[in-house]
């Protein structure tokens, strides 16, 4: 359970660490960390059903962990959305009572939502700009 945080920002670590469970949530997210990808590319490389992907799609990006990179048109007219995962890595750990959530964010995608904004009385133990934002969660 994730306290001392804002109502979105437990929200969005909740959906990071839900999101380690479920093995097709990071397919889907390795597939699209380093190039955004159409569902169908996603289909392909994950082989996960397409309605299994439209479904986890939809609730990643309802949870900040997917973002739409830029749509492409076919030489048919058909229009699809490519889509880029916002983390590159997750790291948590766990000492004296307290969980760490390490997130790392995709650096070819923005910010994640400007996370640092929205947080309250969350202790930050490295506040370096070049390194993952680390969160006490408790």
């Amino acid at each position: 359970m994730v306290k001392n945080t804002t109502r979105d920002t437990a929200s969005f670590y909740n959906a990071v660490l839900h999101s380690l469970a479920d093995e097709q949530i990071m397919n889907i997210i390795n597939c699209t960390r380093d190039t955004a990808k159409s569902m169908n590319d996603i289909i392909t490389e994950t082989q996960i059903s397409r309605t299994t992907v439209h479904r986890k799609i939809n609730s990643m990006m309802k949870n900040g962990l997917l973002v739409v990179e830029k749509f492409m048109i076919a030489s048919d007219g058909k229009k699809s959305k490519l889509f880029r995962s916002k983390l590159s890595g997750i790291k948590i750990k766990y000492e004296d009572n307290n969980m760490f959530v390490i997130i790392e964010e995709n650096p070819k995608v923005s910010p994640i939502a400007s996370i640092r904004n929205h947080i309250e009385n969350v202790t930050a133990l490295d506040k370096s700009a070049d390194d993952p934002d680390y969160l006490l969660v408790k």
